[in-house]
């Protein structure tokens, strides 16, 4: 099982520590964009966390996690540390780890934060695209496993793509540092709001960001940028009490 590949697989789980309810399954994300096995079991822990099947401040158990996803610990510990650098994950003492706890008010603050960086970093963008058009193919990519997504029927890698594009713009604005912080908030982001919004018909979703696209391809700035506070802010009315 510790390869690429392009499928989702569900593992029996019976361990109380890991979920509340006993013989639940947790998705293991593996996908072609994705080579590394650490990234993949990465992305099933958040999957695990967006989906429910773990909760916000769950300890999570390295040897419970490798048997649950069916590889070693190797992954499932590089896993952990590239969670913990970007906050998902909350080291603790006596090697503890646990599943970040996300409020109200630091979804607030996360999302304000974002406007801010994101039409700074569409800014940088838009000059950057206008010289090189090639920025846009990220893009386009992202919109394309988003449409991907929603015909399998998998609100997860659709909001995954949703991320990617947004990703795309931080990318294309040069600025490293906001990259970073990008990387960061996304998940968190995530796990705050749930998959709700991409269990929307497809159009709701896909259109939005088809509009996007079109005012980047435009190299229209002031509608792209009116366009982000709703588009953001959205996530507002949908997290998860």
């Amino acid at each position: 099982m510790e390869q690429a590949l392009n499928v989702v697989y569900w593992c029996t789980l019976p361990i109380a520590s890991i979920s509340s309810m006993r013989d639940s399954v947790l998705p293991f994300v593996s996908h072609e964009r994705s080579k590394n096995l650490g990234d993949q079991v990465a992305d099933s822990i958040v999957s695990a966390a967006i989906h429910g099947h773990l909760v916000q401040g769950q300890r999570l158990i390295e040897s419970e996690l490798a048997d649950a996803f069916g590889v070693s610990r190797v992954p499932v510990r590089g896993a952990l540390h590239t969670l913990a650098g970007q906050g998902i994950v909350i080291p603790l003492p006596n090697r503890e780890v646990r599943l970040v706890t996300i409020t109200a008010d630091m979804l607030e603050q996360m999302l304000s934060v974002r406007l801010v960086l994101e039409a700074h970093a569409a800014d940088l963008a838009f000059g950057a695209i206008k010289k090189n058009p090639k920025l846009l193919t990220p893009f386009e990519d992202a919109v394309d496993d988003m449409q991907r997504a929603f015909r399998k029927g998998s609100p997860f890698l659709a909001a995954q793509a949703d991320m990617e594009f947004h990703r795309a713009l931080y990318a294309a604005s040069g600025n490293s540092m906001l990259l970073e912080i990008w990387d960061r908030m996304a998940k968190k982001i995530l796990i705050a709001v749930g998959l709700s919004l991409y269990q929307n018909p497809e159009n709701l979703v896909v259109e939005d960001h088809l509009a996007l696209l079109e005012m980047l391809r435009a190299g229209n700035r002031k509608s792209f940028k009116e366009h982000l506070q709703p588009h953001i802010m959205e996530a507002r009315a949908r997290f998860k009490v």
